[in-house]
């Protein structure tokens, strides 16, 4: 896949993003619906009149936002339909392991000084509130223009700048996503959750789950600093030794991630198509594989929506689809890269299997972790056999 094709793609998703999400959201009515969430008196969407939270923050403007995002999250954590909640579980992990490798990319000495590509809690923050499938190809286009770390010759672009944030990045995910994702995810009454208003209140704290790792990422490193003395000084070889271990924590966190929910994701609809008595006529429906990830056609006419949460379903099963595949495209691209650089032969067809079976595993960003991990493990590697040759000729 050419460099060129990839950013090609990248702006085709950019473009099909913005029309399925916004102009097709506003078209079907959507936004709208959305935008009746903020009043006053107003209830949540699902199945059970929930009054909607009307004070978070004490700023208006910021409220009014996370009333809007509560509405979203909501029809997926009350229970009341099967395929959002599924579609949301996927989601949910598919953007977590994205936003660690877009973490890990922050890091690399190579991407030093680009702050549209290490700048990632913006990202976060605009991803959270304009959609997955917008932000993050965009950023993935931006770092296959300006990144240094696509064609470089040695491993030393790839190391981190500091291998102690890629040391805490799966304690900090767990700290500002895991979390809160949890504790939204209770039904009251519950001893962490008592109430309606209470999980709005965690729901809210998930949409700062950008700001949350930023803060995470600055303590964690600092403190084991503080009780570590002499962690931070290393020769460059340590340096990269360190970073090459902690990237492969940080990698099998994110894969781990993936599949597990993935396979949750995935499996509950296909036990349902074997083994449909197994479940509620109500939800049977609503448990097809097709109906929880493949969204409908937007193509004009545009069709308003039959209920807000129909709307919801449709825009995260695209916001999902497109952000995933986005991501897939960027890591296998960035292994191409590297193979013609070290001149490695690229065996097509064993490849295209391989990526098929971790999509199959583990969902599209699952299986860029993989291609993204084999990546630092080549480069990494000959770099290390090189200088020990080198050592050993002296």
């Amino acid at each position: 896949m050419s460099m060129t094709i990839s950013k090609a793609f990248l702006l085709l998703s950019i473009s099909w993003a913005v029309y399925v999400l916004w102009i097709v959201s506003y078209q079907n009515g959507l936004l709208t619906a959305a935008r009746d969430i903020q009043k006053p008196g107003g209830n949540l969407p699902g199945s059970e009149l929930v009054p909607a939270r009307h004070r978070y923050t004490g700023v208006g403007v910021l409220d009014k936002q996370i009333k809007i995002m509560t509405g979203f999250f909501w029809p997926a954590l009350d229970g009341s339909r099967a395929d959002v909640s599924l579609v949301f579980l996927e989601i949910t992990t598919q953007v977590i392991a994205t936003w660690i490798l877009l973490t890990i990319e922050s890091l690399r000495v190579g991407n030093k000084g680009k702050w549209y590509i290490t700048s990632v809690t913006i990202t976060g923050v605009l991803m959270q509130n304009l959609g997955y499938g917008l932000i993050v190809p965009l950023w993935l286009f931006l770092h296959l223009t300006a990144s240094s770390t696509i064609n470089a010759a040695t491993a030393a672009p790839l190391i981190s700048s500091n291998p102690l944030a890629i040391l805490t990045l799966p304690l900090s995910t767990i700290l500002a996503f895991f979390l809160p994702n949890l504790l939204m995810s209770l039904s009251p009454p519950h001893r962490f959750s008592p109430d309606n208003s209470t999980k709005q209140l965690y729901v809210a704290i998930c949409q700062f789950g950008p700001v949350l790792m930023s803060v995470s990422q600055f303590i964690l490193p600092i403190a084991i600093s503080a009780t570590t003395p002499g962690i931070n000084i290393l020769s460059e070889r340590d340096k990269k030794l360190k970073s090459l271990k902690y990237l492969r924590r940080s990698y099998i966190f994110a894969f781990a991630s993936t599949t597990l929910s993935h396979c949750v994701a995935v499996g509950i609809p296909l036990l349902a198509y074997l083994f449909p008595k197994l479940f509620s006529p109500v939800y049977l429906p609503q448990l097809q594989l097709p109906n929880v990830f493949v969204p409908k056609s937007p193509l004009p006419p545009v069709q308003p929506i039959p209920t807000f949460v129909d709307g919801v379903l449709a825009f995260t099963q695209w916001d999902l689809l497109i952000g995933s595949l986005a991501v897939l495209v960027w890591a296998v691209t960035l292994a191409l890269q590297a193979q013609r650089t070290r001149h490695w032969a690229f065996e097509w067809l064993e490849s295209l299997l391989k990526v098929a079976a971790l999509v199959c595993v583990s969902g599209p960003v699952g299986a860029a972790v993989v291609i993204i991990w084999e990546r630092d493990e080549m480069v990494f590697g000959l770099d290390l056999r090189r200088e020990e040759e080198e050592r050993k000729s002296r």
